[in-house]
């Protein structure tokens, strides 16, 4: 993902005169990579007496990445951690 290949997304409406007016005051970046997972937008408004945000959604479609067998570390210092062990054991 490199910087050119952001896509900007609104954030943020409100209403004036009986129309929605969109405005874009923070920003979700989407890589053109990923963009093709996303499922879903939405931009819900709160009651006014709660709050003058709004509650913001995004939703992406989980993909399965090819992993090999992996590789599990660990400090070795938790060997000695007598209460890390038990709760591991328990």
């Amino acid at each position: 993902m490199t910087l050119n290949d952001l896509i900007g997304v609104p954030t943020f409406e409100h209403s004036q005169a009986n129309a929605f007016i969109s405005s874009v005051i923070d920003y979700v970046y989407v890589g053109t990579e990923i963009l093709h997972k996303l499922r879903n937008m939405q931009i819900t408004r709160l009651h006014h007496t709660w709050s003058d945000h709004s509650i913001l959604q995004i939703s992406f479609t989980a993909g399965r990445s090819p992993t090999g067998p992996g590789l599990w570390r660990a400090n070795p210092v938790y060997v000695t951690h007598t209460t890390l062990q038990e709760q591991i054991n328990s």
